[in-house]
């Protein structure tokens, strides 16, 4: 009976390591998610994609690390018609490497408007694939890429 109590231990105790050191790397790995998201994106003079997009996009995005709420303003130009949306708001949450964000804006009276869903997901650290959920595709691309622009950070890492 003693060594079966000892062996129930002994797994016990390897099971429980195992756990704490894979949410320890989990929760490492979430901040460095959430430290790679801030800054400034967008698809602006990417020469990968002339011809294929819709909309120009510039993100300015800021992320508690602590409990990865994603805050920011988004610009966005349509190609089409030239037409404008500045000062949008973004709201949302990190969840690991994708960030569900909503796109709303405070209207003269101060009705809070939501004007759409979207997804950030990261294709590499410098590069974020955009997806639009739900709201105007004459505002909005469906799909995009985006890639820092921080000249800065892109520089320290660089070195």
């Amino acid at each position: 009976m003693l060594e079966q109590t000892g062996i129930l231990v002994a797994i016990s105790a390897t099971i429980c390591g195992g756990i704490y050191f894979l949410v320890k790397e989990f929760r490492a790995k979430q901040k460095k998610y959430r430290a790679w998201l801030v800054g400034h994106w967008g698809n602006e003079g990417d020469i990968t994609g002339a011809g294929k997009y819709t909309h120009y996009i510039d993100l300015k995005l800021e992320v508690d690390l602590d409990d990865g709420e994603v805050t920011g303003v988004i610009n966005c130009r349509n190609l089409k018609d030239d037409g404008e949306i500045n000062n949008i708001s973004i709201n949302g949450r990190i969840y690991f490497n994708t960030a569900k964000i909503t796109l709303s804006t405070v209207y003269r009276d101060g009705e809070l408007v939501q004007l759409g869903d979207a997804s950030l997901s990261f294709k590499t650290k410098r590069l974020l694939n955009w997806k639009l959920k739900q709201g105007s595709y004459g505002d909005y691309p469906s799909a995009t890429v985006l890639w820092r622009h921080d000249i800065d950070i892109v520089l320290n890492e660089l070195e």
